[in-house]
């Protein structure tokens, strides 16, 4: 709505103008108010000042005083005054006391229309303290974020090697150049840096993965030393004194000392005639000092190094995951039964068959419940050849007099038979070579060595082994 008397925009509801401070009655506000109406039902360019009081001011007679009073506001930008009998219009000096009681509603209309760009009073400035705490809040929350970041990266990051443990080199362990000591200072390094890994904040996957790197440089490595000690052993390593004097004696071999206690035993030949032999036992590597693993006669005046699965699995298995523990566990009971000795010896298988069904059988329910281990295909490969050591070994599964099964090698079939998971292949192949033997009254047979041949040969390209 627009003041009749200024022509300016004010509010619908008020009663003077705060431009010209015109009293406006009941009668020219809803006068006005129809203007209002008409006026926003035409298009603005088309409408004229004469036009809207035209509207406005009903009448000829009014329609001339009009023209006149929009010229002279035009020429000269003067109020328009508007003389109408239904509009009474009261100058501003002759309604002194409305304005007098209206001051304080004066002054609140005048802070409404403030311009919005008028400078507004200055806030108190914050104090220095806050201002102090809030920089020393914003660098602390900075920093910890920043450390979160390079903790979390370096707790998750993908680990490939860590100090001096990393994978060992991609070489045959026959054809390797390190010597037998070389061989167990490379264990020991690695387990240094595996022990300081496993008590810093890493995630459990990482922790799992170090472990199999250092588990498989243990295999390589070992097998390195046996290779190593057996071809230096008679160029290189000093000569063992054994006499009938039982005790810890030591044996060097190219910069390895071994230290073992000598038993000496007595017995008579053939003949009657009294004999002693030594008995060795308790081997330890004594420099370098390698408590991961342990040298192991050969039955044939040699060694061959194991890991110490027990010593593993006492020391890693808190840091490692349960299907670790288990394997780790597993390996352990593997040790106990062999006695400290390797699995065959001079020739000879030094464990019992129906034990090694027993091997068989929890490597298969281990296999089952954790497929992805990250030694699975070890795990396979163990049990392929306990299975083919329990089908058939010389000298433990036919009598070489008769050629005939042997009650043991007889009994450890039924065992497996009994026990293991009727869907696996080990159990399908046990099976079919026990019915071979059987239908031939238990004799060495061409049918059950052309079962093992077709099980050798299924395995071997199932797995890509020529």
């Amino acid at each position: 709505m627009k003041c009749p008397y200024c022509k300016k925009d004010i509010e619908v509801n008020m009663t003077f103008c705060p431009h010209c401070m015109s009293v406006l009655k009941d009668a020219d506000v809803e006068e006005f108010l129809k203007v209002d109406e008409i006026d926003a039902q035409k298009d603005p360019k088309d409408v004229s000042i004469k036009e809207f009081i035209a509207d406005v001011i009903e009448g000829d007679d009014v329609e001339e005083s009009v023209n006149s009073e929009t010229q002279n506001l035009n020429e000269n930008n003067e109020q328009v005054e508007i003389n109408s009998p239904e509009i009474e219009i009261v100058p501003p000096e002759t309604e002194e006391e409305p304005i007098q009681e209206d001051e304080s509603e004066q002054k609140n209309i005048e802070e409404e229309y403030t311009p919005e760009f008028q400078q507004q009073a200055p806030e108190e400035p914050q104090s220095p303290i806050w201002a102090a705490l809030w920089a020393v809040l914003t660098v602390l929350v900075l920093g910890v974020c920043i450390f979160g970041y390079f903790a979390y990266k370096k707790y998750s990051a993908p680990v490939e090697y860590f100090g001096l443990l990393m994978p060992h080199a991609d070489i045959d362990a026959a054809d390797s150049s390190i010597d037998t000591r070389a061989a167990a200072t490379k264990i020991n390094e690695g387990e240094f840096s595996l022990n300081q890994y496993m008590k810093e904040a890493h995630s459990q996957k990482n922790k799992n993965k170090l472990f199999g790197i250092f588990y498989n440089n243990i295999l390589y490595y070992t097998e390195v030393m046996g290779y190593k000690y057996n071809e230096q052993m008679y160029d290189k390593c000093s000569p063992l004194q054994i006499d009938d004097r039982p005790g810890v004696q030591t044996y060097d071999c190219d910069g390895l000392e071994l230290k073992f206690n000598v038993k000496v035993e007595y017995d008579t030949d053939y003949e009657g005639k009294p004999y002693h032999y030594t008995l060795i036992n308790d081997v330890k590597i004594t420099s370098p000092e390698t408590k991961s693993i342990y040298p192991v006669g050969d039955g044939e005046g040699g060694y061959v190094f194991l890991p110490d699965y027990s010593y593993l699995d006492a020391v890693y298995s808190k840091y490692l995951t349960q299907d670790w523990q288990d394997y780790l566990k597993l390996k352990a009971g593997e040790q106990d039964d062999l006695d400290n000795k390797p699995m065959f010896a001079d020739g000879y298988l030094t464990v019992d068959l129906k034990r090694l069904a027993d091997w068989i059988i929890w490597l298969n329910e281990f296999n089952k419940k954790y497929p992805k281990f990250e030694l699975s295909s070890k795990v396979i490969k163990d049990i392929h050849e306990y299975t083919g050591v329990l089908l058939w070994t010389e000298y433990r599964t036919f009598d070489p007099a008769t050629n005939k099964m042997t009650a043991k090698a007889k009994l450890a079939y039924e065992y497996f038979i009994n026990k293991a998971d009727e869907k696996s292949e080990e159990y399908q192949v046990v099976k079919e070579c026990y019915e071979a033997l059987k239908a031939q009254d238990y004799q060495y047979n061409p049918d059950f060595r052309e079962v093992i041949e077709k099980w050798n040969k299924k395995w071997a390209k199932e797995n890509n082994i020529e």
